[in-house]
């Protein structure tokens, strides 16, 4: 479901990852999403920030679950 709310996705650092949100990206779908992973595995940080010319999903991790990130990657790439 991410790529069609999604135009591009950056590794910003390991612990956190950054979607820019595609301008009719689904909103409600992408809440829906943030809810279920953060339902599921509470160590997952979901925010969306605005910014002058995108909006960003962006989905921070701890240190201690950076692997569990690298595979949620390796997921949405697919």
């Amino acid at each position: 479901m991410l790529p069609r709310l999604t135009s591009r996705s950056e590794r910003i650092s390991p612990n956190r990852l950054e979607h820019t949100l595609s301008p009719d990206a689904d909103i409600r779908a992408l809440l829906n999403l943030a809810q279920r992973e953060a339902a599921c595995c509470s160590f997952f940080s979901f925010s969306i920030e605005i910014q002058p010319d995108r909006l960003v999903l962006a989905v921070k991790v701890p240190d201690d679950a950076i692997e569990i990130l690298d595979g949620l990657v390796a997921d949405w790439a697919t």
